[in-house]
């Protein structure tokens, strides 16, 4: 099964924005859903050992004025490094 367009679209974005955002965040920047966000991540990223989220939640103001509650979600050393169009054509 190969990587999906929104993990990569989430991998991606983590590559150049690995200051632990949550998941609401990363969906704003990138046009999609928090769940297809929350998934891509989980799936694609968080269980193939790229990736990991924070312990605790953090209260993020978001650029309308809301706050949300999320876990930061973040790359680890072999997440940054992968080469993600790679990894796509090879699943």
């Amino acid at each position: 099964m190969a990587m999906s367009e929104n993990t990569q679209t989430v991998f991606k974005y983590l590559q150049g924005h690995n200051e632990g955002l949550t998941a609401q965040e990363i969906a704003d920047a990138t046009g999609l859903g928090v769940k297809q966000v929350n998934g891509a991540f989980t799936m694609g990223i968080q269980r193939k050992e790229f990736g990991y989220r924070s312990e605790e939640k953090v209260k993020v103001e978001l650029e309308d004025g809301t706050t949300i509650e999320g876990k930061q979600l973040f790359l680890n050393d072999a997440g940054m490094a992968a080469d993600v169009d790679a990894l796509a054509s090879a699943e």
